[in-house]
């Protein structure tokens, strides 16, 4: 089983929780778009009860931008999440988190209409992510134009 998460980054968490307990053990839950525009709760959903995989890629038709694939493999059957941890995701525990999400959809509202500087608001999402990832992660590096890069 897979679970593809590819379309608007900050309700990615409220969909897996939905999706998730249709998920065979053995099963993966696939999410692009982590690091662009961002998906800040989910990566504070999955961190703890997945081991993941994040490949680092070029985003498409964007060159200076960098993106985020997860690959995440479930520790031991995560779901159903435990209801304490959904009450922090819904309330103020996740403050921070929230607000960097609401600054995602703003400027992906904002990119609609013209256009948005990346690269800044990435400078200061990804450190947050990496410190909040820790050293538990598996990274894969893929260059464009170099086969088997990993």
């Amino acid at each position: 089983d897979v679970i593809l998460l590819d379309h608007r980054g900050t309700i990615y968490h409220e969909d897996l929780e939905i999706a998730e307990p249709l998920l065979r053990p053995g099963g993966r839950v696939i999410a692009d778009n982590v690091l662009h525009p961002g998906a800040p709760l989910f990566v504070y959903d999955v961190r703890d009860r997945y081991n993941l995989q994040v490949h680092v890629l070029e985003e498409f038709g964007m060159p200076n931008i960098e993106d985020w694939l997860f690959v995440c493999h479930p520790k031991t059957r995560p779901w159903p999440l435990p209801l304490r941890r959904r009450m922090q995701l819904a309330s103020g525990g996740c403050a921070a988190l929230r607000q960097w999400g609401a600054e995602v959809n703003r400027l992906c509202h904002e990119s609609k209409f013209g256009p948005v500087d990346w690269e800044e608001f990435q400078g200061r999402l990804r450190p947050m992510l990496l410190e909040m990832l820790g050293d538990a992660v598996e990274y894969h590096i893929h260059k464009p134009g170099v086969a088997g890069e990993n």
